[in-house]
């Protein structure tokens, strides 16, 4: 039987061309395995979105590869050689790789013939022809915007908030134009990115704090786009544009008044995200909630006080990490030896391949630091440090809490917690380190 890998590619580009798209790739793909009884399908393997000069950034295809060094792959299917490479020194080297490591490989839309010398001078022909191909159409696409730009046209159906699209310029659109003025001028007077996002949810502006600051930056708002002024209509005043940008870097926080013990810990249950925490009433209650339940993208309205939370987590700490302290306990040591022997084996082969001019100064430093960063995750103690865990098990952890305060209790729960998601019952699921 024939361990099969299934490679496809699609970039921005060629996505839908051709018929070539990455559901028709894999439907032609598996329908060919399953009408050859001696192959078996071990896995799939999808570049998306990225152009097939650019080895470097082709993950799926470097994990394709390991896979075929480590035996697991011995046949890969993709349907047209341009979807493999379009480059004929990366088609080559790759071809010569697989060569060595006994590995077939087959186009199911094309025939080639790499047995014999006339077969490979027509790949290495086709291969020359993708990368012009592929040079051609990067060089029509920037003549495209290019030309774009010169008319002052906008370049895609993207647009910034307060914008349309009119005879393929950007202009003010009627409806949201008025809105986005009324954001600028209600900065200026609350100069509160917070309120804003509150206030300004129901008309689809950013949700989060960069994404809202990066718009009240856009320069687009008074016509100028590419360093070209005057490339789209001003909706915002020059004053009120300047007077935003003179806010903006004094709105951040200096420090923080109240130190929660829970940041970052408390998970909504619904949506998954990071649950918000701030300070309410008279009492200066601490209380935590999903932040985005308030805006209408989660349906998650309960809130929980860090008291509760507190009282929780000490009445079932000890149990809960003993029981942790015993399944890491338990876990047995892997030896990584091989596999980091193996990468060792693959770094001499990437210096080789360097010095031989095969590959570029580019993809030798991005696959050396990949390649020392999986070694160096595999030389990793293999057994869990369960040192803080052993220390809070050797105390009286109820009565030593009571004399911590607010930073080192939450220093405390950091050290020994990854997240705290509550449960329909009011109770939490506790997922410790």
């Amino acid at each position: 039987m024939q361990k099969v890998g299934l490679y496809m590619r699609v970039s921005t580009i060629h996505q839908v061309n051709d018929g070539q798209s990455l559901e028709s790739q894999e439907h032609s793909l598996r329908d060919y395995v399953a009408a050859h009884p001696d192959m078996v399908l071990v896995d799939t393997y999808i570049d998306y979105g990225i152009s097939g000069t650019k080895l470097s950034e082709r993950d799926e295809l470097q994990r394709l590869l390991s896979d075929v060094e480590a035996g697991k792959v011995d046949l890969i299917l993709f349907t047209r050689l341009d979807r493999f490479f379009r480059s004929v020194r990366h088609l080559m080297n790759t071809f010569d790789f697989l060569d060595k490591q006994k590995c077939e490989w087959r186009a199911i839309e094309e025939h080639h013939d790499n047995s014999t010398p006339t077969g490979k001078l027509t790949l290495t022909i086709l291969a020359a022809f993708a990368e012009m191909e592929s040079n051609m159409d990067s060089a029509r696409i920037k003549d495209v915007l290019r030309h774009k730009r010169s008319k002052k046209e906008w370049p895609n159906w993207r647009v910034t908030y307060g914008y349309r699209i009119v005879d393929k310029h950007a202009v003010a659109d009627p409806e949201r134009a008025p809105i986005a003025q009324a954001l600028f001028r209600d900065y200026i007077q609350h100069n509160n990115i917070s309120k804003l996002i509150r206030d300004y949810a129901p008309y689809g502006l950013p949700q989060s704090n960069a994404s809202m600051k990066k718009l009240l930056s856009n320069r687009v708002y008074i016509g100028e786009a590419y360093g070209i002024a005057g490339y789209t209509e001003a909706i915002i005043d020059q004053q009120t544009f300047d007077a935003v940008q003179r806010i903006l870097p004094i709105n951040v926080k200096k420090s923080q008044k109240h130190t929660y013990i829970f940041t970052g810990l408390m998970r909504c249950p619904s949506c998954g995200r990071v649950m918000n925490v701030g300070v309410t009433g008279k009492n200066n209650y601490t209380q935590y909630k999903c932040r985005y339940a308030y805006v209408g993208r989660c349906d998650y309205h309960h809130q929980f006080s860090e008291r509760k939370i507190e009282k929780y987590l000490l009445s079932t700490v000890k149990d809960d990490l003993e029981q942790r302290y015993l399944k890491l306990k338990s876990v047995k040591a892997v030896d990584n030896t091989d596999k980091i022997n193996k990468l060792y084996r693959k770094i001499a082969r990437l210096k080789d391949l360097y010095i031989d001019e095969l590959i570029d100064m580019e993809t030798y430093k991005s696959d050396l630091e990949r390649y020392r960063s999986e070694i160096a995750s595999l030389e990793m103690p293999a057994e869990h440090d369960t040192s803080a865990i052993e220390a809070l098990l050797s105390m009286n952890v109820y009565e030593i809490y009571q004399t911590l305060d607010k930073p080192q209790k939450r220093r405390l729960w950091q050290s020994v917690i990854k997240s705290i998601t509550p449960q329909p019952d009011r109770s939490f699921f506790v997922e410790y380190l």
